[in-house]
Formats: C-alpha cells, sequence, structure tokens
C-alpha cells in the first residue's frame, strides 16, 4: 500500500498543476488589451464574415520572436489612431526593424520580381509567416513541420 501512495503523489502532484496552469488566465500580449476588444483571440482565416473583424493568431503569436511587441510596433497606421480603426490596414513592412534582410530581399530573385509587379513573387510572409513569424532554424521553415 505504501508503495502505491508513493507511486500517486507525483501523478496527483502532477494533476493538481496542470489544473492550476489551466485555470489561470494568461496575460495579455502587449498593447493587444485595445485591439482585442474586437479581434477575437483565435485562428487567423482569409476568408470570414463581412463586417466582422479577423480574429489573431495569440496563441501562435505567443510562440513567435515577436510576442513582446505592441500590436501598432508592426500595425503602424495604429500608432495614435481611433479605435475602431479603419477596416483596411496598410501592409506590415518588416524592413522598419528587419533593415539587413530587407536589403537583401530587395537584392534577392524574388525581390527581384516584386519590382517588376510579378504577382507571384513571395514576400516576407510567404516563407516566415504571420502574426507566427517562422524563424529561419525553425521545423516549419525546413518543411518539416505540421
Amino acid at each position: 500500500m505504501r508503495n502505491f501512495i508513493l507511486k500517486a503523489i507525483p501523478l496527483l502532484l502532477g494533476v493538481v498543476f496542470i489544473g492550476v496552469s489551466f485555470a489561470q488566465e494568461a496575460e495579455p500580449l502587449p498593447g493587444s488589451e485595445e485591439c482585442a476588444m474586437c479581434h477575437e483571440p483565435g485562428r487567423m482565416s482569409r476568408s470570414r464574415e463581412e463586417a466582422m473583424p479577423p480574429n489573431f493568431g495569440e496563441a501562435v503569436l505567443r510562440k513567435s520572436p515577436h510576442a513582446g511587441i505592441e500590436c501598432n510596433n508592426c500595425h503602424m497606421d495604429l500608432m495614435g489612431a481611433d479605435i475602431p480603426h479603419e477596416e483596411k490596414l496598410e501592409k506590415v513592412d518588416c524592413g522598419i526593424c528587419h533593415s539587413d534582410e530587407s536589403e537583401q530581399f530587395d537584392q534577392s530573385l524574388h525581390g527581384q520580381a516584386i519590382e517588376r509587379g510579378d504577382k507571384l513573387a513571395p514576400n516576407c510572409t510567404s516563407c516566415h509567416g504571420t502574426p507566427e513569424i517562422l524563424t529561419p532554424g525553425s521545423v516549419e521553415m525546413s518543411g518539416q513541420g505540421a
């Protein structure tokens, strides 16, 4: 009986820990409180109901290198804007922070294709995603991920 109890204690502690973990509400992402009033955290989708704000991919954003950055650091047209904002936002310019990568991209075949107006040319988000922003060494970038 004593052996059973000794083996059961770690299991019970694990169950309690998991229960407490789920019960605690996650801290909001930096600067997202105002955004979350309209944008639901959830899987992003290209199709959505008309006049409904898109979801923001909170779970993937939390895992990304940009998890500590406020929404309007990338969506710069929202800085100081009235909320609710215009429906169509300006395109995010990754080169604002990633100038070396942006310069390298502009000189690449992909950047040259965009410059020529090729609508099928890949851009930053074609490979790195949005908002999850995959890093070059990630499993997903290597084509091995889900």
